[in-house]
């Protein structure tokens, strides 16, 4: 696992050096060590976040976390002590020194998880990466096990050119309030009338933004080029955190990168990529631990990355999950806004109930849903029937203070209604989602040419663009 920061960046060796395990073969183990007033952050993050607190906007530093979540001294060394008796050759921690990466010579690393139980008081998880040892080792975790998946956009329009699509809707009728160019084709320039977008970030304002893509999504700068030449936008720079290849640029890097830009004209733009696919690496934890020891980490971020709740519960476990989302509230608190893409397989049925999808449905990130115009565009407005929404199923994310009286009202009007309350879902729980935008009939340039494309990943970047001008705002 890499950990990068920024030029102020804290991480550090605090044992052991590159030389000494270049000639060995490594094991690597991700500790989690416990950390303190995790309810206190959690309560920070609520009061940073709504209007009516006298805290509103008094997001934390990077130094302000860690002074408050900076495990015991005590839990910090039994890990370490733990880590050198098993001939440890390299150990590094995060800015917090709540996250330990140890390698070990890949031959002694099982002996080592073998006796997990000893610092078993100290964190609140294990994780490594060989599959293996992980089947025979109840306090590790397994990312093997997870189905976690990009939400690929689903190119519902493929087979009809941006041309032909506009001659066979020019006649279709429209809703009352949202733009008429919307029956034709989701434009840079209708979503920004749709969503009353008419600025670009000030100068020197305080805007940052990022998409972040796994596996074999990467994008084509030629691409982006093209894109705002066709759509008349200002040319965007793009900062790349880790790698990006254009030669295998991927639809969903196009998508994201090509719509973020357009929607938040004008702000820093990252594309954070990581070299692995869901599957393979530890599900959003080397993202998370890496934007959240830089220093300025991009204000506003956009995710079209997923699992279905139960299967990220079940294979990575509550305490697994639970971090996670307590990493998340802690980057909140720092005043990053985290969005994750519902979802495009609707709710998934499960040993008797409707799941939806993890991270979106952490309580301390915002899920994007999506609404269409119908298959052939003509209105009205509604819900895409492939939008992945509902309620929690999972005891960790709970329903956040701020969703109560939307439900609540949710359900006064659906019992209105003479709608029956199922019993596939939990109310009580985190709701999904939070915000939408249109999900269907986007234009992008890939390879060169336009072709259309859609689904709640492309909702989440046209969500984010505008969350990053308000941020500037402030």
């Amino acid at each position: 696992m890499r950990f990068s920061a920024d030029d102020h960046g804290e991480i550090r060796s605090v044992y052991g050096s590159e030389d000494k395990t270049s000639a060995l073969v490594q094991g690597e183990v991700v500790v989690a060590v416990k950390t303190r007033n995790k309810e206190k952050i959690e309560a920070i993050l609520q009061s940073v976040s709504d209007p009516s607190s006298m805290q509103y906007g008094k997001h934390l530093s990077l130094k302000e976390i860690c002074l408050l979540s900076e495990p015991l001294e005590r839990h910090r060394q039994a890990v370490y002590d733990w880590a050198k008796l098993h001939s440890a050759v390299r150990i590094d921690e995060t800015a917090c020194k709540d996250f330990v990466v140890i390698k070990f010579p890949e031959a002694l690393r099982f002996r080592a998880l073998e006796s997990a139980h000893l610092i078993a008081h100290a964190v609140d998880f294990i994780d490594s990466s060989s599959k293996d040892l992980l089947r025979s080792h109840s306090s590790t975790t397994d990312a093997s096990r997870i189905r976690s998946r990009e939400f690929e956009p689903a190119v519902r329009r493929a087979a009809l050119s941006a041309t032909d699509a506009e001659q066979l809707l020019e006649s279709k009728p429209v809703g009352p309030w949202y733009p008429p160019c919307l029956k034709t084709s989701a434009t840079p320039a209708c979503l920004r009338r749709l969503h009353n977008v008419s600025a670009t970030a000030a100068a020197g304002a305080d805007t940052s933004q990022a998409v972040a893509l796994f596996g074999p999504q990467y994008f084509r700068p030629s691409d982006l080029a093209a894109f705002e030449d066709k759509f008349a936008l200002p040319a965007a720079t793009i900062r790349v955190l880790n790698d990006n290849d254009p030669k295998i640029a991927g639809n969903e890097a196009s998508l994201d990168t090509q719509y973020i830009t357009a929607l938040g004209a004008g702000a820093e733009t990252w594309f954070l990529h990581y070299n692995c696919t869901t599957e393979a690496c530890r599900p959003f934890l080397g993202w998370v631990l890496q934007v959240a020891n830089l220093t300025r980490p991009p204000l506003v971020q956009s995710v079209s990355v997923g699992t279905t709740e139960w299967e990220y519960v079940e294979a990575m476990g509550e305490a697994f999950v639970a971090r996670i989302n307590h990493e998340f509230a802690k980057l909140g608190a720092r005043g990053v806004t985290l969005l994750f893409a519902s979802g495009d397989r609707a709710s998934q049925a499960h040993a008797g109930r409707f799941w939806i999808n993890f991270p979106a449905a952490s309580p301390f990130v915002a899920a994007v849903g999506g609404v269409w115009l119908g298959a052939l565009g003509g209105g009205p407005l509604e819900t895409d029937p492939d939008t992945t929404g509902g309620f929690a199923n999972s005891p960790t994310h709970a329903q956040p203070p701020h969703q109560r009286a939307a439900v609540e009202r949710y359900l006064a009007v659906a019992a209105a209604s003479g709608a029956k309350r199922p019993d596939v879902f939990n109310a009580s729980l985190r709701a999904v989602p939070d915000l939408v935008s249109m999900s269907d009939a986007y234009i992008i340039i890939q390879g060169g040419s336009p072709t259309f494309i859609g689904g709640t990943s492309a909702a989440c970047p046209v969500v984010a663009g505008p969350l990053s001008l308000i941020n500037g705002g402030l």
